[in-house]
C-alpha cells in the first residue's frame, strides 16, 4: 500500500490521545462524556487498549467512529503469548463492523514485564515473539484492518532498534512477508524531560550512539524524534518507508529520565504538548508519522499516582488542556502522491529568528546600534545558527522568534502580532548591547537556545 492509501480521519489534525486506562470508561456512556472534550482538544485519533480480545466494546467504538474519530485498538493481554488467532480474528471482525480501521497486537514486547519470566530467558526472544505474533497480524489483515506492529519500549530490556530490525527481517523471510505491504509500525515516542528536538537526524546524524550507549557529545534515539531512527531501520530492511502509528507519546509531569535536564513541570508539559501538536498540523514532521497519542486522557481509577492524567478524578485538569483548546487547529497538509516515502513540506522556511526591535525614538549613542547588537550575539549565533535581523515581516516567516528589546509596550505589540501569524515567541528584555551580550553569552555557555520555548 502507498502511504496515502492508509486510512486517516476527515479533517485530520493528527492530534490524538491514549484513552482512559479505567475499565469503567469502556462503556458507551463514558464515550458520550468524552466526545465533546476530545472535539474541543482538536483530537482526531484515539488509542484504546483492550486487555481481553473477547470483550470488544462495540457500542463505544461505534460512538467514536460515528463522530469521525480514528480508533486504534491495542490488544494488550497481561502476558505475551496469551492471544490466540481465533480470538484476534473475532475481535478484528467486531471492530471492522463499527468502523475501526487499525489494530495493534501486543505492546512493549521487548520488556521483560510483558512475559512469563521463564519464556523471556529462552534463546532469541525476538524470534519467539514473531512466531506468536504473525498469525495474529494475519488475522487482523484478513478482516480488512491495518495490522500495527506492536510499539516497543525505547528503554526496554531488549534494545528496541535491534528488536525491530530482527522482527522485520523474520517477517520478510517468512510466508507472512506480504504483510509488509499493508502493516504500520507502532511507536511509543515519549519526549521524557529532554528537548523535543532530541535525537533529530537519527543514526545518520548521531552515529556514535549504540545499544544502551550514548557518548557525552552525542544524542540517542530515546526522545520524540524516535520515528526517524525507526524509519532508518525500516528502510534498511524493507526497502521503503512504512507509516508509523503512535500508541503513546508526549511528556509526563514529573518525568526526570535525563539528569542533564530539569524534571517536567506543568508549564513545560503544556508548552511541549502544544508544540508537538503544532509540528504535526503544520507539516513539520514526516508524513509517515500519522498521529500523536498524548499520554493519557484519564488514568486507572484504581491507580495511585496520577501525574500523567490530563483530566484527574477530582475534576482538575493539567494546564495543557486549556492550551490545546486555545491553539488554532487545522488539518494536516495533503499528502503527495509520490509513494510511500512522501514527506510533507515545511511551511516556515526559517526555524529561529533573532528580532531586535527599536524604541520609537532612538537616542544618539544609546547602546542599541545595529553593529554593536550583532557583535553582542556573535557567540550565540556561532553556537545555534539563528537568522538575525530587524524586520518584523521577515520574522513572521520563522517558526520561533526571540524578540529582543527594552520597550515593553512595543515588545508586547510585536509579540502579539507575531503570535497571530503562528510564530512561537520568547521575549528578552534588554536596553543596551551590553545587556544583550550578557544574556546570550550565558545561553551559549549553557548550550541552551531558549529559556522556555521548545527546541
Amino acid at each position: 500500500m502507498r502511504l496515502e492509501d492508509y486510512p486517516r480521519p476527515d479533517d485530520d489534525t493528527g492530534v490524538g490521545f491514549h484513552y482512559s486506562l479505567s475499565p469503567s470508561h469502556l462503556a458507551v456512556e463514558a464515550g458520550r462524556y468524552w466526545l465533546p472534550v476530545l472535539e474541543g482538544l482538536g483530537a482526531r485519533w484515539l488509542i484504546v487498549r483492550l486487555s481481553n480480545a473477547r470483550d470488544v466494546p462495540t457500542s463505544l467504538f461505534a460512538t467514536f467512529t460515528r463522530a469521525g474519530l480514528e480508533i486504534v485498538v491495542v490488544l494488550d493481554p497481561p502476558q505475551i503469548g496469551m492471544l490466540k488467532r481465533a480470538d484476534v480474528e473475532d475481535a478484528a471482525a467486531a471492530c471492522a463492523k463499527v468502523g475501526v480501521r487499525y489494530m495493534a497486537v501486543y505492546d512493549r514486547p521487548n520488556s521483560i514485564d510483558q512475559w512469563v519470566v521463564s519464556e523471556w530467558f529462552r534463546p532469541k526472544p525476538a524470534r519467539q515473539f514473531v512466531e506468536k505474533l504473525l498469525p495474529c497480524l494475519q488475522a487482523v489483515a484478513d478482516k480488512g484492518l491495518v495490522p500495527v506492529l506492536p510499539a516497543l519500549d525505547a528503554r526496554g530490556d531488549y534494545w528496541d532498534l535491534g528488536f525491530l530490525s530482527e522482527t522485520l527481517k523474520m517477517i520478510a523471510g517468512s510466508p507472512y512477508s506480504p504483510l509488509l505491504e499493508k502493516v504500520a509500525i507502532g511507536i511509543r515516542n515519549f519526549a521524557h524531560n529532554r528537548p523535543l528536538a532530541w535525537g533529530k537526524g537519527g543514526k545518520t546524524r548521531w552515529p556514535q550512539a549504540g545499544p544502551y550507549l550514548r557518548p557525552p557529545d552525542s544524542q540517542d534515539h530515546v526522545g520524540f524524534w524516535l520515528f526517524e531512527w525507526y524509519d532508518e531501520v525500516v528502510r534498511e530492511v524493507v526497502g521503503q518507508t512504512l507509516p508509523m502509528v503512535a500508541v503513546a507519546n508526549g511528556v509526563v509531569v514529573g518525568e526526570d529520565h535525563d539528569p542533564d535536564y530539569p524534571a517536567v513541570d506543568e508549564l513545560t508539559h503544556s508548552i511541549r504538548s502544544v508544540e508537538m501538536a503544532r509540528t504535526l498540523m503544520e507539516g513539520e514532521l514526516p508524513s509517515y508519522v500519522l498521529n500523536q497519542a498524548f499520554w493519557v486522557l484519564h488514568g486507572d481509577d484504581a491507580g495511585g499516582k496520577r501525574s500523567a492524567d490530563w483530566f484527574r478524578p477530582d475534576g482538575s485538569e493539567l494546564p495543557a488542556v486549556s492550551a490545546l483548546k486555545l491553539m488554532k487547529k487545522s488539518p494536516r497538509p495533503i499528502l503527495s502522491s509520490g509513494g510511500g516515502v512522501a514527506v510533507t513540506k515545511v511551511r516556515r522556511p526559517i526555524y529561529h529568528y533573532l528580532l531586535f526591535y527599536n524604541p520609537p525614538i532612538q537616542p544618539i549613542r544609546s547602546g542599541w546600534e545595529r553593529p554593536a547588537l550583532i557583535e553582542a550575539v556573535t557567540g550565540y549565533v556561532d553556537r545555534f545558527q539563528p537568522t538575525v535581523g530587524f524586520t518584523v515581516e521577515e520574522a513572521k516567516r520563522a517558526s520561533r522568534v526571540t524578540l529582543i528589546g527594552g520597550d515593553l509596550q512595543v515588545g508586547a505589540t510585536l509579540e502579539g502580532e507575531l503570535k497571530a501569524t503562528g510564530c512561537l515567541v520568547e521575549r528578552i528584555e534588554a536596553t543596551t548591547a551590553r545587556d544583550v551580550k550578557r544574556v546570550f553569552d550565558e545561553l551559549a555557555r549553557r548550550g541552551q537556545r531558549f529559556y522556555y520555548l521548545p527546541e
